[in-house]
């Protein structure tokens, strides 16, 4: 079973950044982003921070393309967002034809664990591939990718 708590995940994840990195147009979504990197970079509209394992770079989530193409995308290692729109992670699992692995309902909190094929970072949890994390509660849903890397 997948535990909720992804903490134990970041330092493993963080330490075996992926070699390639691409990310579905979300254009049109209102949110924030976080993107774990290896890279200590300033780019307009953002804000980096130290994490001691590698760099978190923060911004609304309308500048993610702009702030990706300014990434050596060999350095990305996931990344996250967050908005508040219920209709919005629909379209968003449709557009990537996730492939559900496990569903966890914690509460308030339901955890979505799933694999498409249309991206390429995964890291495998009890022998499955596993590329987004989904939380969502009343207030926001938050998308990892490969996983949530900054808590839910």
């Amino acid at each position: 079973m997948i535990k909720f708590c992804n903490y134990i995940f970041l330092p493993l994840v963080m330490l075996l950044c992926f070699p390639t990195f691409t990310v579905p147009n979300i254009s049109g979504i209102t949110g924030s982003f976080n993107i774990f990197t290896k890279e200590n970079i300033e780019i307009s509209d953002t804000t980096t921070l130290d994490s001691g394992l590698g760099y978190i770079i923060k911004g609304n989530i309308n500048t993610l393309d702009r702030t990706l193409n300014q990434l050596d995308s060999k350095k990305i290692c996931g990344i996250s967002v967050e908005f508040a729109s219920s209709t919005t992670l629909e379209k968003f699992k449709n557009k990537l034809d996730i492939i559900p692995v496990e569903i966890e309902n914690l509460g308030e909190i339901s955890c979505f664990y799933g694999y498409t094929s249309r991206l390429p970072l995964y890291t495998i949890v009890d022998n499955q591939r596993i590329n987004i994390q989904i939380v969502q509660t009343d207030d926001y849903i938050k998308i990892g990718y490969p996983l949530i890397l900054d808590g839910a």
